[in-house]
């Protein structure tokens, strides 16, 4: 077993972003694993004054089957708490919406608890090896206070010219149920769907690989998504006032459909 500390910012944005629930991974064409591999990875991230503080316990461990497949497992925590507001407010107790830039008036950040959020997931999978490919399929669940997610995976890598080039294929479905806390209950509860709604996402991949030498690879990478149902953040508010008067405060609401296209090439 081997145990990573790390403590830089980019660090545990990467595993968060790593570990979000559905998301289809590059997997390039390898080969099976011949003994027992168990990993446990940690981040800690913190601002002065404690203004944000995450945490990340990642337990990962791969298991060969036979002598052509791999099985996998992967355990999942993430805290985070500190300055995830619910709205800004003034000294004077006035709401605000501070879009970016500092504030002449010292501003309150509102949370409610000491820790705002935490994440347990487990996800699974098994990957088949061939001579030039390898297929893999898995799938996973991701709870939180007020988020479940339950989703499946797969992948195909092909490798070409001499296992220099790799084509990666990738599709995964996730299927989502948002319920909101107790927090501003009487603000959130959404005119379609009640307390508990709902989202669907699907993700595509298709990536190609190129070693072009020991010490540098070219990736190129695309992904489409597909997401419906409830995209909305029941937990954001917009505040209207007409000059000092208070007009109204109303939830923020987004269409049911959303159609992502992200281009990578990092080298």
């Amino acid at each position: 077993m081997k145990i990573n500390t790390k403590s830089s910012a980019l660090v545990c944005l990467s595993l968060a972003a790593i570990a979000l629930p559905g998301v289809s991974q590059d997997v390039q064409a390898g080969r099976v694993e011949e003994t027992y591999n168990t990993d446990f990875q940690y981040a800690h991230y913190e601002e002065s004054s404690e203004r944000m503080v995450i945490d990340t316990f990642d337990l990962g461990s791969s298991i060969p089957i036979g002598s052509a497949m791999t099985g996998s497992l992967s355990l999942v925590r993430d805290t985070m708490g500190g300055a995830s507001p619910i709205y800004n407010k003034q000294a004077n107790g006035k709401i605000s919406q501070i879009l970016s830039g500092a504030s002449k008036n010292a501003l309150k950040s509102d949370c409610g608890e000491s820790i705002c959020d935490q994440r347990d997931g487990i996800t699974g999978g098994l990957t088949y090896f061939f001579n030039e490919a390898s297929l893999a399929f898995g799938g996973g669940f991701s709870q939180e206070r007020d988020y479940t997610s339950r989703y499946f995976n797969s992948n195909l890598s092909l490798d070409f010219n001499k296992k220099l080039t790799t084509l990666n294929l990738g599709a995964s479905i996730a299927f989502d149920k948002i319920h909101p806390t107790e927090v501003s209950a009487g603000l959130i509860r959404n005119r379609d769907c009640g307390w508990e709604c709902s989202k669907t996402t699907q993700q595509y991949l298709i990536g190609v690989s190129q070693i072009i030498d020991k010490d540098s690879i070219v990736q190129n990478n695309m992904t489409f998504a597909y997401n419906t149902g409830y995209l909305s953040d029941p937990y954001k508010k917009v505040a209207f006032f007409d000059g000092n008067d208070f007009l109204d405060l109303r939830n923020d609401t987004r269409p049911e459909e959303k159609i992502p296209v992200v281009l990578v090439n990092p080298v």
